[in-house]
């Protein structure tokens, strides 16, 4: 496939890839509640569709890639998909409108508020898909809330890194982000993506975890020492791959400390 077909950069702009963690805690959700429900493969398809369509309409927006504005043609077909597949399960169709509601109002509004984009985030990729796994697999509400809310407030620290990239373009488009807005933005950014190691222990208390669990802290430490190095060297994609293989490998061992 040519780098420079129309297909490629439809396939590129739905960043599909940036899924992963989402995935991993909705499989994370079901090892913990320990019920095989075939309904949360639905969850795992439908979460993927809607990602995938906004972000289409976000590189359309941000002109992140020079594809058709036609394209929304496809977004749409993937939200419309999502809602057909979710019809089969209540909570299937919650998760998915509120996919939908909150990603339009991340593609419309969050940008000019300040870390509402990080919140909304965190709601979306991070809360939802283990929250509604979770419950779909017959856990308690409370019990719920309190595995997704940690996971929640782990990634909502961690997220803000992404608004280290492009503040020039940001203050362009008048995004409201930390580096944008406050002189010492940029550094009360990293302080925030520190301050998730400590929030990383919460869950070795929650589900009783095995000691192993904790090497994860020495590890994501290294990983965001070295992806705050590469920002600083200006090498933003770097750092933003460095930043994703820490949360993907922190959701790792995390699973195979509950299998183990």
């Amino acid at each position: 496939m040519k780098g420079d077909s129309e297909l490629y950069k439809i396939i590129k702009s739905t960043r599909i890839l940036r899924t992963i963690p989402s995935i991993l805690l909705i499989l994370l959700g079901f090892i913990i509640a320990k019920n095989q429900e075939p309904a949360l493969i639905i969850l795992a398809i439908c979460l993927i569709l809607i990602y995938s369509a906004g972000s289409i309409q976000n590189a359309i927006k941000d002109q992140d890639f020079p594809i058709s504005k036609k394209t929304k043609i496809i977004a749409i077909t993937f939200v419309i998909t999502a809602i057909i597949l979710s019809l089969k399960n209540y909570l299937l169709l919650v998760a998915t409108l509120s996919w939908i509601l909150l990603g339009f109002i991340y593609n419309t509004l969050s940008r000019k508020i300040l870390l509402a984009d990080t919140t909304i985030m965190s709601i979306t990729h991070y809360f939802i898909p283990i929250f509604c796994s979770l419950l779909i697999s017959g856990a308690n509400i409370i019990y719920s809330l309190k595995i997704s809310g940690t996971i929640c407030l782990i990634f909502w620290l961690i997220t803000p890194s992404k608004n280290l990239k492009e503040t020039d373009k940001d203050a362009e488009l008048k995004y409201k982000t930390l580096p944008t807005t406050k002189k010492n933005g940029a550094t009360i950014t990293r302080v925030l993506l520190w301050l998730s190691l400590p929030a990383m222990i919460i869950p070795f208390f929650i589900l009783n975890l095995h000691n192993v669990y904790l090497q994860i802290i020495p590890i994501s430490a290294l990983l965001y020492g070295i992806s705050i190095r590469y920002f600083q060297l200006k090498k933003e994609k770097r750092a933003m791959i460095t930043i994703r293989i820490s949360m993907i490998l922190f959701l790792i061992v995390l699973i195979l400390t509950i299998l183990k």
